[in-house]
């Protein structure tokens, strides 16, 4: 029942107030405060909670702030809050910084900052952290995925594919490779491809995609634009019926 589902998550939250009230230093209750915040859609006020976190609690560990403050950020970055969005992000990278710590800031830290430049289209400055993360971990494989998009996007079509071919290679010689991680890179590998006029390496891309992952509808949709570039209509309709059937979330439309 939703009624009691909006009752319990109101409840939820006056009891985190209620216990930052008794005991302001507990920042466990901001954070878990935080991300209920967050995750209604009140993400103003999350940021605000994970500030007075900063300001009052002593004994706050870094680094479990860090990880709740690049949450929070993504958030209020699919929010279209970019500003906030940023003075978190660049937050979380002064609070490493500081610490003293030579592994700080991490190639997840600059990654996250990294992929909100990309997704706003500051794609030099989104270069430099990608670099500062890989740096910091050359195998770092969202890193690597997510710089490869960046230099598609900055028209570095060369290192673009390096970029994915080093994330592919990485993923391929972990112990427990993710087929998903796989599918992925090889889906934006076809689609560099495509866009330079390579079909068939980019139907050849698409398809060890969809060997990898045959739930993805946007895979097969993205394979279905070469077969129209081909004309091969039939075959396209069926990966079209198919991506519908089987993925509820491909929004894709060439």
């Amino acid at each position: 029942d939703v009624s009691n589902d909006i009752e319990d998550i109101t409840t939820a939250e006056r009891m985190f107030e209620k216990s930052i009230v008794l005991n302001p230093q507990n920042h466990h209750a901001y954070i878990n405060l935080a991300n209920l915040l967050s995750m209604t859609g009140q993400v103003k006020k999350a940021f605000h909670i994970l500030i007075d976190a900063i300001d009052n609690c002593n004994q706050l560990d870094d680094e479990t702030w860090n990880m709740a403050a690049l949450n929070l950020a993504k958030i209020l970055s699919d929010y279209n809050q970019p500003d906030l969005a940023k003075k978190l992000y660049t937050h979380v990278l002064r609070i490493s910084k500081a610490a003293n710590n030579p592994d700080r800031p991490t190639s997840l830290e600059y990654n996250h900052y990294a992929s909100f430049l990309t997704k706003y289209g500051d794609y030099k400055s989104a270069e430099g952290y990608y670099k500062k993360s890989l740096a910091k971990d050359k195998h770092h494989f969202d890193s690597l995925i997510n710089y490869a998009w960046t230099l598609q996007a900055m028209g570095q079509t060369s290192s673009s594919e390096r970029y994915y071919k080093m994330a592919l290679q990485v993923e391929q010689n972990n112990k427990n490779a993710d087929k998903n991680k796989l599918a992925l890179v090889l889906d934006r590998l076809g689609s560099l491809y495509f866009s330079q006029n390579l079909v068939e390496d980019a139907k050849h891309a698409f398809e060890q995609a969809i060997e990898l992952n045959s739930k993805n509808g946007n895979f097969k949709a993205h394979l279905a634009t070469i077969l129209v570039n081909q004309n091969e209509f039939k075959q396209a309709e069926l990966q079209l019926i198919t991506a519908i059937k089987n993925d509820a979330n491909c929004f894709y439309i060439e």
